[in-house]
């Protein structure tokens, strides 16, 4: 999945393993286009031992020399971040309530400046007109029922125009878009074979933006949609 997300942003995502980093870094080179200049491996761990680093050091050294047209560097570890703790609780939270046969529970809030907050259910979102039962016409290679976030603000009575939304995904991410950009863009999945979007599929809601640019289109857990 984080693959998968990262070639939103780069041109070229290739995985590789800490098991024999030489063999496996090796072989995804030889698979990087022949215009490619630049190559950054990324250790995905929140921790090394000294020995695989010292083994990711070595296998992008031998790479370097196999492939001399490429600059290949390698970055630091993702590493631990107290944040990562609040995040997980999130997630928790998120894949419990995959287990919850109440329909009716709001699972994503719009917020107004000066309005009442309105929360919708998975029943409020599924009733909603316009529906995408099948997400992947629009974004090849996802699944699950959308609504549109057009359709969504129309519903929760915001039809402003020249503000920003923001859509909030717990208390330590949030992406933001203009408006106009959300409402032509936006969709938000919600379900999968008619049941609550999985967590591990970035349930309970998730937003895709089909052809924006913007880094922040695509995110996970959203629960909340702010207008200001």
């Amino acid at each position: 999945m984080a693959s998968r997300d990262l070639a939103d942003l780069y041109d070229q995502v290739e995985v590789a393993t800490l098991g024999d980093p030489t063999r496996s870094i090796t072989r995804a080179l030889s698979r990087c286009r022949s215009d490619t200049e630049q190559i950054i491996v990324v250790p995905y761990a929140l921790e090394l031992r000294s020995g695989e680093q010292e083994s990711l050091e070595k296998a992008v050294d031998i790479g370097q020399k196999r492939y001399p047209n490429y600059e290949i560097l390698l970055s630091p570890h993702i590493g631990y971040d107290p944040a990562l703790v609040d995040l997980l609780g999130d997630r928790i939270l998120a894949t419990r309530n995959e287990s919850s046969q109440d329909r009716d529970v709001p699972i994503i809030t719009v917020i107004r400046q000066g309005q009442k907050p309105r929360g919708f259910s998975m029943k409020d979102l599924g009733s909603l007109p316009g529906n995408l039962e099948d997400i992947g016409t629009v974004v090849p290679g996802r699944q699950g029922e959308a609504v549109s976030v057009a359709r969504l603000l129309d519903a929760a009575g915001s039809t402003a125009t020249g503000q920003k939304a923001t859509f909030r995904s717990g208390e330590f991410f949030s992406a933001n878009v203009s408006i106009e950009v959300a409402r032509d863009k936006g969709w938000l999945v919600f379900s999968l074979d008619k049941k609550p979007l999985p967590a591990r599929y970035g349930g309970p809601v998730r937003l895709l933006m089909p052809g924006n640019d913007d880094p922040g289109s695509n995110v996970n857990s959203i629960d909340q949609i702010i207008i200001e």
